[in-house]
C-alpha cells in the first residue's frame, strides 16, 4: 500500500466531510417531513371534527331561532332562512366533500346524515315560500326540527 500524497489525502477528507455533512442532512429532511406528515394528519382530522361541531352549533342557532319566531308578534324570517341556509351549507359540505367521505361510509354516521338530509328537503318548500306560508309552517317546521335534533347529537360525536 503506498502513500498518499497530501494532496490526495485533502481530496479524501473533504470527501468524506461532504458525504457526511450530506447524510446528516438527508437524514434531518426525512425527520422533518416526517413530522410534517403527521402535523398534516392531525390538522386533517382536527377539521373533520370542527366540521361537526360546527353543525351542531349551526344546528342550534336554527333550532333556536325557529323557536323564539313562534313566539314573536312579528317574526324575523330573513334571519330564520340565513340560519337554515348556513345549517344546509355545512350538512352539504359533508355530504359531497372527499374529505368526509370515509366518514358517510360508517353505518351510524350515514344514518344520521341522512335523517338530517330529510328534514333539510322536508323544510326547504317552507324555507324557501313566502313570508306568510313560511309563517303558517313554523309549527310544523319545529316539531321536524326537534325530530332532527336527535340526529344531530350522535352525528357531531361521531368523530
Amino acid at each position: 500500500m503506498g502513500r498518499f500524497s497530501k494532496t490526495t489525502w485533502k481530496n479524501f477528507m473533504l470527501s468524506l466531510l461532504v458525504g457526511g455533512v450530506s447524510l446528516v442532512a438527508v437524514a434531518y429532511l426525512s425527520l422533518s417531513v416526517t413530522r410534517d406528515l403527521r402535523l398534516l394528519n392531525s390538522a386533517q382530522s382536527d377539521n373533520v371534527q370542527w366540521t361537526l361541531s360546527q353543525l351542531e352549533v349551526e344546528f342550534l342557532e336554527f333550532d333556536s331561532h325557529l323557536a323564539a319566531t313562534l313566539h314573536e308578534d312579528d317574526p324575523d324570517l330573513r334571519t330564520l332562512r340565513r340560519e337554515f341556509d348556513i345549517f344546509y351549507s355545512r350538512v352539504k359540505t359533508l355530504s359531497e366533500s372527499a374529505l368526509y367521505e370515509e366518514l358517510r361510509d360508517l353505518q351510524g354516521f350515514s344514518g344520521n346524515l341522512n335523517r338530517i338530509q330529510a328534514f333539510l328537503n322536508a323544510a326547504l318548500p317552507a324555507i324557501d315560500a313566502d313570508d306568510q306560508e313560511l309563517s303558517e309552517a313554523l309549527r310544523d317546521l319545529r316539531t321536524q326540527s326537534l325530530e332532527a335534533r336527535a340526529a344531530v347529537r350522535p352525528l357531531s360525536n361521531s368523530a
